[in-house]
């Protein structure tokens, strides 16, 4: 034998209510709810019931067809922006390079002797504090 002592199951006793002290207890609760709301006396029929359902359908259908298009038109509207900044990305860079091609000292040398300009070999600065000549001025040749 064991050293620890049986127990004996306990019998409860507290007992179940029965279906009709539920109903009762329900109604309690449920009475002035039921008399607060305007709930229509009588039975719908059949075809009311068929005929708000397939609206119901219908209706979201019709809804879920007309989100499908919005997306598909803001979709084209997003790829058609998407074109249109590569491009003007693309002519951005094109830019950009002639710029950089222009501003090269190498092509403004070229351009100053297409416009007749000679390099200065002693070139002459002028102080703007008290406007005086610094350097020996010569005439290009």
């Amino acid at each position: 034998m064991s050293a620890i002592p049986s127990r004996s199951p306990r019998i409860s006793t507290r007992q179940v209510p029965s279906a009709r002290q539920l109903k009762a207890l329900v109604g309690i609760f449920l009475n002035p709810v039921v008399d607060a709301l305007p709930i229509p006396k009588g039975r719908a029929s059949n075809r009311n019931f068929a005929v708000i359902i397939f609206a119901l359908l219908l209706f979201a259908t019709f809804a879920q067809l007309m989100v499908a298009s919005f997306v598909q038109q803001v979709s084209f509207q997003k790829h058609a922006l998407q074109i249109q900044l590569s491009q003007a990305t693309a002519e951005r860079q094109l830019l950009e390079s002639q710029v950089a091609k222009a501003e090269s000292p190498e092509n403004l040398l070229n351009v100053a002797k297409r416009m007749g300009m000679v390099p200065e070999a002693n070139p002459v600065f002028l102080r703007l504090s008290d406007h005086t000549i610094l350097g020996k001025r010569n005439p290009a040749r």
